[in-house]
């Protein structure tokens, strides 16, 4: 065994060391790249059956469409019953939100996504939606900000919504 003073003792310390700082300031780099990431955020595909939701709702022209919900959808609301379960419920839901908001007479918004989660398996997400809901009613303008919760699926013909929540912040003024 060579001694500190030896010049071979210390090239192998200083390389030892050399090793260990470069691994510790590499590291991070490697663990961010798209290999290591987790998702911090839901993608484009994703958000597509949310979006399509939006665009059918604020048209207001007829039902949402069916292929973006999973076939046993739950939807809870602010209103009795509360819960809306399967393509049926949805529709069930549909109707009575047409009866207090006419088609064509509202529109709804969303922020970027939040508190976004993906299950182990990467087949199911979760994530929130600060959303903002404007009805007239005559010459009355409502407004409603919300919190907006998705559950998604990931099936064979893409991202479905399993489950969706409206919850109010503010009521609107009447």
């Amino acid at each position: 065994m060579k001694a500190w003073g030896d010049t071979y003792a210390a090239d192998q310390y200083f390389g030892y060391i050399f090793r260990r700082m470069f691994v510790a300031a590499a590291l991070p780099a490697i663990l961010a790249s798209p290999a290591f990431a987790q998702a911090s955020a839901p993608d484009a595909a994703m958000l597509k059956p949310v979006q399509d939701w939006i665009a059918a709702y604020n048209a207001g022209t007829g039902s949402l469409p069916e292929d973006i919900f999973t076939q046993d959808v739950v939807i809870t609301d602010e209103f009795p019953p509360f819960i809306w379960s399967g393509i049926s419920g949805e529709h069930r839901w549909a109707t009575e939100v047409d009866g207090f908001m006419k088609p064509g007479q509202q529109h709804v918004s969303v922020g970027a996504p939040r508190f976004f989660q993906r299950a182990r398996s990467g087949n199911r997400v979760s994530f929130v939606l600060p959303a903002h809901l404007w009805i007239s009613r005559g010459k009355r303008r409502l407004n409603e900000s919300a919190l907006w919760f998705y559950v998604l699926v990931k099936t064979a013909s893409g991202w479905k919504i399993a489950a969706d929540t409206w919850t109010t912040i503010n009521r609107p003024v009447k």
